[in-house]
């Protein structure tokens, strides 16, 4: 029970150590910080001593009753208490628990239990829903891939057959494997293993991967056949565990088949060419492709871009921070330029070695038809004096990994 107070804990020694270092504080400001405190410890214990299968039958019957939702948007915030919330990636940026464990294993393993809750609802409503989204625009917040397929094998496959037949839109963030320790309880309560969890380091704990299947992803997939609009994240957690996660897309490359789909995002996923090729030439009817934060593993990007180049369809393409394993920035400034290399636009250029690189590029029809041909990188690097330091915070904010330590400093860091 100690742990799962740790939370509040912290909360309530950051206000004590505020006060001892005489950082400026009025007694309401102070009056407010004790009332949040006890207000969130209320809800805390409401919310363990919540049962998950009577919010999961709750969550049945409404929708049931709401037969005209079509719509589903997960999304999160931490609410800091009565009047205060914030995104998971504003959360995880300044606070610290008393171990200086950062707040994703929290938020992590509220996210599987949300999708858990979520998935077994609509399984059991089956609810005719056109738009699924869960968690793709979240920053700091991924279901971990393992849990998908665990969790899809339990559900009633004709429920969610019923369910997901007719989603035009999916939108994933799913991430790669990291063990989260959370206190054993007896039955499973709402959220009850998030206010404690923690990620502690194991060595060789990557090693843990090798028990995944990567078959998550493409096992929703085989629910949705008319799928128009697919959005695929993926957060890594490690980056050793990540070219192994190439699996994931080479499930579905081999074994699904979307013959309505027009709109295809790809984000922090590693590729292997030959499976991204194989994706897009098996649907020629995508008029819409992205390819952000993707790393390629195993080849070149020359075949993939030949085949985008050839895909009849495509009117629109957006490319940013696309990365192999020789380079961590691929060029995308094109061998006959038409604009300035504006530096000062950090959205789009850095500087390295002797020269600079263009990392994102959005390109219509035409210019997808004259060819995605592209400037050689720049080299050699200089760790000094490259300016990659915006590109990379960039990177790793929507695909990880998240830092381990952060020091808490509040004279200096804005909460």
């Amino acid at each position: 029970m100690d742990e799962l107070w740790r939370d509040t804990e912290n909360y309530s020694q950051r206000v004590e150590n505020l006060r001892e270092r005489n950082v400026a504080c009025t007694e309401e400001e102070v009056q407010e910080a004790q009332q949040d405190l006890e207000w969130i410890q209320t809800r805390i214990q409401q919310d363990t001593d919540t049962d998950v299968n009577q919010v999961t039958d709750l969550l049945s019957s409404i929708f049931e009753i709401a037969a005209n939702l079509r719509a589903i948007n997960l999304d999160a915030c931490i609410i800091a208490g009565r009047t205060k919330t914030c995104r998971p990636a504003e959360h995880y940026r300044w606070y610290r628990s008393a171990d200086q464990n950062s707040s994703w294993p929290s938020i992590w393993t509220a996210a599987s239990q949300t999708f858990r809750i979520v998935t077994s609802a609509i399984s059991r409503s089956r609810i005719q829903l056109e738009k699924l989204q869960i968690f793709p625009d979240t920053p700091l917040c991924s279901v971990q891939l393992r849990h998908v397929e665990d969790h899809l094998r339990t559900l009633d496959s004709r429920g969610l057959v019923a369910a997901c037949k007719n989603i035009k839109s999916l939108g994933l963030s799913f991430s790669t494997h990291i063990l989260i320790e959370a206190p054993p309880t007896q039955g499973e309560c709402l959220f009850r293993h998030a206010f404690a969890a923690k990620s502690p380091y194991r060595l060789r704990q990557y090693l843990e991967s090798d028990a995944e299947d990567f078959a998550g992803a493409a096992t929703i997939l085989t629910y949705m056949p008319n799928l128009t609009s697919l959005d695929l994240h993926l957060h890594h957690l490690d980056n050793l565990v990540l070219p192994k996660y190439t699996k994931a897309f080479a499930h579905i490359s081999r074994s699904i088949r979307l013959g309505r789909l027009r709109e295809l995002s790809l984000r922090g996923l590693p590729l292997r060419p030959d499976n991204i090729v194989l994706f897009l030439k098996s649907h020629p009817t995508i008029t819409k492709l992205s390819l952000d934060g993707i790393h390629l593993v195993g080849g070149s990007w020359s075949p993939v871009f030949s085949c985008i180049e050839t895909m009849p369809a495509l009117e629109s393409l957006h490319l940013s921070s696309l990365s192999t394993e020789y380079h961590h920035v691929t060029n995308l400034d094109p061998m006959e330029r038409t604009c300035e290399v504006d530096l000062q636009d950090r959205e789009k250029w850095v500087t390295c070695g002797d020269g600079h690189i263009l990392y994102t590029r959005d390109m219509c029809r035409e210019e997808i038809r004259q060819g995605l041909d592209f400037r050689p990188q720049p080299g050699p690097r200089n760790i000094w004096g490259d300016d990659t330091w915006v590109y990379f915070e960039r990177t790793q904010y929507e695909f990880g990994p998240p830092l381990r330590v952060w020091k808490w400093e509040p004279l200096i860091e804005n909460m």
